[in-house]
């Protein structure tokens, strides 16, 4: 099928709400396969600069994913947090022993 018979790839973005963004996160392509796919549904396919920057974007998100995952399996040893919790667990039982005091409110002024 020729391109001048296709439908504009804005105006499909439009009306479906595509974005080529979630599109490729859930299914990988490469530029071709998705050429081939816009061309089935009858819309001209996004250009090679657009499609490449959206890759760039999918693959700067799981590197940094990657990063943060790694960050937080790393197990940082605190000496001074266990002593503070420590003492956080002593206060603590020292306030159920007391005896708890009802707080009543002050009565209003009457004039």
């Amino acid at each position: 099928m020729k391109d001048e018979h296709l439908i504009s790839y804005t105006l499909f973005c439009q009306r479906k709400k595509f974005r080529l963004y979630d599109f490729l996160t859930k299914n990988y392509m490469t530029y071709e396969e998705v050429q081939d796919f816009f061309r089935k549904k009858s819309v001209t396919p996004p250009d090679r600069i657009f499609y490449d920057r959206v890759i760039e974007k999918i693959n700067f998100e799981k590197e940094r994913a990657l990063k943060i995952e790694k960050i937080q399996t790393e197990p940082k040893i605190n000496k001074n947090v266990s002593k503070s919790f420590e003492v956080k667990e002593a206060d603590k039982e020292t306030e159920e022993t007391t005896s708890k005091k009802r707080k009543r409110r002050r009565a209003k002024k009457s004039e």
